[in-house]
């Protein structure tokens, strides 16, 4: 299912100021605001969330500005309070910041929650709830976008309605909002989206009640919608179940290599008008190459009907809320002979851009080849891979650097599970998932693999790991969260941008506990600071704290590698350790779990990093008593050292040793001896032993950490210096 429209980079710049504005003022954008009416009708703090809520789906601001910005609107500037609105107003809105807070817990930052639980015992309540459960996410309904289809998804998770009646709510709020009573919990508040994309779940979730329905239900849904009217007359086994469109009296029938057959009106006036045949042509004509090349390796998708796709040009899904969308595969009928696959038609708006056309052709098709091998697959790989085919199939390239950019795609929240379905540009930013699998593992031979496991199982991670046979998923999943830092993906290198990094490391030590989500990461940038610490070897390891619900890890790699560093185990803490050679560049220290299991495991994972870089440097060599010494005199060597980048009361091991030069070969006359100091420190004076009079050229050099760690090592020699004895 492909979107329609965007908005322009001037006016997302505008929209983004008014914003923040209205964010910072609390009280802004009523004058603009539509009337809100019932209960909300004057409230000033409903006026705000909505322009809050208006500059996150515009991509604006991010899930944790969202949450951010509500809890400083209610709790912070006004307690709670605002004169302009109802008790009922006000608990409601206190309500849908509490859920937002439950929900989107995952985005925020350890000092974000220890700021809300200051300000509240309810804040603190919601953030130490379970995070979105495993109902929502076996339903894949949506657990992040702040829409009515949200909050009735809310309620089934929450038991409150079944599957039925979340289906008719939806059905009637879409096609016919008469039927759902203005005093309804689940009618749509002033201002808000009823729902965003919404045919792929909803679709799916039709289908799901269909033995749970009487003929009175069934043909209400009927009546609803021409598409539901089509999946409904599906189920008394009707052949060629399509919709009716009156309005479309127009047909194009093209024959080639494959069949479509465009239905289409050109009268004048009437909203789902094409502007001209030739653009019904061009339409029918993208289709048959989309066809031709998907089709060259894909099994291809089985049209309902005649044997002839059938596509139907409309100015928009038709509904009140005018959602607009640029196409849409819709699944009807179970295949005879066929375990899981569906047959469908394609719906196309009657008036797009050419590029737009072209891509949105490839992409919903694609959803038709997909439904050819399971139409109940996961969404989230289902519109990544759809997303995917529009490149590597089409060549249309013009929308990944959009989606890209978006405040919830993986690149912008890589935070949160790969398979997070909340919105429709996270489930498009996974395409850059399927373009590293299909880069590195076989080009489309990737995908084929995976739809063909996928008519077995319709679980996306375990349909990828069997894909990639002998590989192991785990591995592949680090690659590719280090080819996102590093923009590494050869097919969409000149659309990525820098995904957004944790928090950057230029002293190094313990970081605060934090969290990662399964399939989700968290980035830590070591930018090394200058001399001296810039010659020693970067070391990282990860604890998972003693509650942690899964299994963290951390990869460390440098900026440009296509792999972590090598593991060992190193004390003083026995757990795998990342290390590099040197620290001399850019770094990334990437948190994770891969441990996937299923789409279920929400969890977050507690853990604590480590990150540092042990630098041992000598600033000084003197010698006592001061030369030249009398022999049989006790001479002591003191050394002033430097350690840096060690865990606070927890020093590295430092080797010490002298070297003394005799016939230009260098022997180790003391040491090496382990100390184990902090931060700056005076070696004990090293007792030197003169053998007899006369000059001694000696060189003290310090390494660390200790060689029993198996790792390169930091290393400080001491300029030459002389030693002169003489007779007493």
């Amino acid at each position: 299912m492909r979107k329609k429209g965007d908005i322009s980079l001037t006016m997302a710049l505008a929209l983004l100021c008014t914003a923040l504005i209205l964010c910072t003022a609390g009280m802004g954008g009523a004058s603009e605001a539509p009337p809100a009416g019932g209960p909300f009708d004057g409230c000033a703090m409903y006026r705000t969330f909505n322009d809050i809520g208006a500059a996150w789906r515009e991509g604006l601001i991010t899930n944790r500005d969202l949450v951010l910005a509500k809890t400083k609107a209610f709790y912070e500037e006004r307690s709670g309070v605002d004169p302009t609105c109802s008790t009922e107003a006000l608990e409601d809105l206190k309500q849908e910041v509490l859920e937002d807070v439950y929900r989107l817990s995952h985005e925020l930052h350890q000092s974000d929650k220890l700021h809300l639980r200051s300000l509240s015992v309810d804040l603190a309540e919601a953030l130490d709830r379970k995070s979105v459960s495993s109902v929502q996410a076996q339903h894949g309904t949506p657990v992040d976008h702040p829409t009515t289809f949200e909050r009735i998804a809310r309620a089934l998770d929450e038991g409150r309605i079944g599957l039925k009646e979340s289906v008719f709510l939806r059905a009637e709020l879409l096609f016919a909002p008469r039927m759902v009573p203005p005093q309804s919990k689940f009618s749509p508040r002033p201002g808000e989206k009823v729902a965003e994309n919404y045919w792929p779940i909803f679709n799916r979730d039709v289908h799901r009640v269909k033995d749970l329905l009487n003929q009175d239900e069934k043909a209400l849904l009927r009546s609803l919608d021409p598409n539901l009217d089509a999946i409904v007359r599906s189920w008394e086994g009707i052949v060629g179940a399509l919709p009716n469109y009156p309005q479309l009296t127009q047909t194009y029938t093209a024959k080639g290599t494959n069949y479509c057959q465009i239905h289409y009106t050109t009268k004048a006036g009437f909203p789902d008008a094409v502007p001209n045949v030739a653009y019904v042509a061009l339409v029918a004509s993208t289709l048959n190459q989309a066809i031709k090349k998907e089709t060259q390796h894909f099994h291809a998708a089985y049209p309902e009907g005649n044997g002839l796709l059938q596509v139907y040009c409309l100015g928009s899904i038709p509904n009140p809320y005018n959602v607009a969308m640029a196409g849409e595969w819709v699944d009807v009928s179970n295949v005879p002979g066929t375990a899981s696959a569906k047959s469908g038609y394609m719906l196309i708006d009657s008036n797009l851009d050419t590029d737009v056309l072209k891509s949105t052709i490839y992409h919903e098709y694609f959803h038709g080849v997909q439904s050819a091998y399971n139409w109940q697959s996961d969404l989230w790989f289902k519109e990544g891979s759809a997303s995917w085919a529009e490149g590597y199939f089409g060549s249309c390239w013009e929308n990944y650097s959009d989606i890209y950019n978006k405040a919830d795609s993986i690149f912008k929240s890589p935070n949160s599970p790969i398979f997070d379905i909340s919105t429709l540009w996270r489930r498009y930013s996974t395409s850059a998932l399927v373009f590293f699998f299909s880069d590195n593992y076989g080009g489309y031979k990737f995908v084929l693999a995976y739809l063909q496991n996928s008519v077995n199982q319709n679980d996306a991670v375990a349909n990828m790991t069997a894909a990639l046979h002998a590989s192991s998923f785990g591995d592949a999943f680090i690659r590719f969260l280090l080819a996102l830092y590093n923009k590494d993906i050869s097919s969409i290198k000149a659309y990525m941008p820098d995904v957004v990094v944790e928090s950057q490391f230029s002293l190094y030590g313990q970081t605060q506990p934090n969290e990662v989500s399964l399939l989700g990461a968290q980035y830590y940038k070591l930018d090394p600071p200058g001399a001296p610490m810039n010659q020693a070897p970067f070391i990282a390891w990860l604890a998972p704290s003693p509650s942690c619900s899964g299994s963290p890890v951390g990869a460390l790699a440098w900026k440009g590698s296509q792999g972590p560093a090598n593991m060992t185990t190193a004390p003083p803490n026995p757990v795998p350790t990342s290390y590099l050679p040197n620290a001399k560049q850019e770094a990334v220290y990437i948190a994770t779990d891969v441990t996937y299991t299923n789409s279920s495991d929400n969890e977050k994972r507690d853990y604590t990093a480590y990150i540092i870089t042990p630098y041992v440097h000598i600033e000084n060599v003197t010698v006592t008593p001061n030369q030249p010494i009398p022999l049989g005199t006790p001479i002591d060597i003191n050394v002033t050292y430097d350690l840096t980048g060690t865990l606070t009361g927890q020093p590295f091991g430092v080797q010490f040793q002298i070297e003394q030069i005799c016939n230009k070969h260098p022997f180790i006359i003391g040491g090496p001896y382990s100390v184990s100091s902090g931060e700056k420190k005076d070696f004990p004076p090293y007792p030197f032993p003169a053998g007899g009079v006369g000059t001694y050229y000696l060189t003290v050099q310090m390494r660390t950490p200790l060689d029993s760690w198996g790792i390169d090592q930091s290393i400080s020699t001491y300029p030459q210096f002389t030693l002169v004895v003489t007779a007493p």
